[in-house]
């Protein structure tokens, strides 16, 4: 084989994609699953395990730049191509991702029936459809994605304070993250075993820990990545739009308003509906709907509606001093305050 020989996909179906990024709790899933698709041209959302992968290993040096840009279009570009036809899209009822949460999900069941294929690229180029994905903490590996696509490509990070986002890494990320053949996360092997790749650097620190300090160690470290991915490559994050996930729930009109700018799109009929199935505007942060899937996630609690932000903030807050080292703990505390210094303050 000829190590030169050079990977090239000769054209882009996709004309504008937008992905939804962050650590999980972080309330990402609002904005895929509801917000977006209230947006005119904004496809059903999907979740991208393979877009993931190719980032991690892209970020390992197991893949080189020009490639994984490459694969990520041939990717991305197959992914719109089966929705436009309703081929691969998700019929699960019970799923976020599911056509039946999509606001208007007559328009997948009519795609069924319709004309695809060679048809494809023409309904593209006319509908100029919007490619509505969801990653996991890939902003710091994201690079092959934004040389891949450019002005295409419009990216909200979605930031969110550690306290409220502990519970579900805790119980739903990090509680998998070895030996669970459902988690999907690209493992790197180790003197100890594997690991997931983005602790690469902290093997020691990671399999002494328990899982209480595994999660604080998972915020600080892919915090701490985001933040300096955003400082070194400014000039090329022209779309890039950080929205902190409380001040979006007590004032969304502004940033659904900037989303719209950066998209190119308009606000549709479902969005009031939308928005009021997820109690948003709140009068406080944890005024979240009483639905299942938060429930689940840990986000939701019966007996604690009744505190204020501060209170429910400071109450997690000493779970985790309880569980893990001081060390540790001091860790948490300064991703606290660094999330309240820089994006929100809760109100007393």
């Amino acid at each position: 084989m000829n190590k030169k020989t050079e990977i090239i996909r000769p054209g882009i179906l996709n004309r504008e994609i937008v992905i939804t990024d962050g650590l999980p709790g972080n309330g990402k899933s609002l904005f895929g699953a509801s917000i977006l698709p209230s947006l005119e041209r904004v496809e059903i959302y999907s979740y991208s395990e393979v877009l993931e992968s190719i980032c991690a290993l892209n970020f390992l040096e197991k893949l080189d730049d020009h490639s994984s840009s490459e694969m990520i279009k041939l990717f991305l570009d197959r992914k719109l191509y089966e929705h436009m036809m309703s081929r691969k899209v998700n019929f699960r009822p019970s799923d976020l991702t599911s056509i039946f949460n999509y606001p208007d999900s007559e328009k997948y069941i009519k795609r069924l029936f319709e004309a695809g294929d060679s048809k494809i690229p023409d309904l593209v180029e006319v509908q100029r459809p919007i490619l509505n994905i969801q990653t996991h903490n890939i902003l710091p590996f994201s690079k092959p994605i934004w040389s891949a696509f450019g002005e295409k490509l419009t990216m909200l990070e979605i930031v969110r304070h550690p306290a409220f986002m502990f519970n579900q890494i805790f119980t739903s990320a990090v509680g998998d993250l070895v030996g669970n053949i459902r988690n999907w996360t690209v493992q790197i092997n180790t003197k100890y075993g594997p690991m997931p790749f983005n602790y690469l650097g902290m093997e020691d620190v990671f399999f002494n820990s328990n899982q209480f300090e595994r999660t604080v160690l998972f915020i600080n470290s892919m915090t701490q990545k985001a933040e300096e991915f955003k400082l070194e490559n400014k000039s090329t994050l022209s779309k890039l739009f950080t929205i902190p996930f409380e001040e979006f729930t007590l004032s969304p009109d502004k940033y659904i308003d900037e989303i719209c700018k950066l998209l190119g799109t308009k606000k549709t009929k479902y969005l009031d509906d939308q928005c009021s199935k997820a109690n948003i505007p709140r009068t406080k942060v944890t005024d979240m709907p009483d639905m299942e899937v938060y429930k689940q996630c840990g986000g939701w609690s019966e007996n604690i509606t009744q505190y204020s932000d501060r209170e429910e903030i400071d109450m997690r807050v000493e779970i985790v001093r309880k569980n893990t080292s001081k060390e540790i703990f001091d860790i948490f505390i300064d991703d606290c305050k660094f999330y309240e210094d820089k994006y929100w303050t809760p109100s007393a």
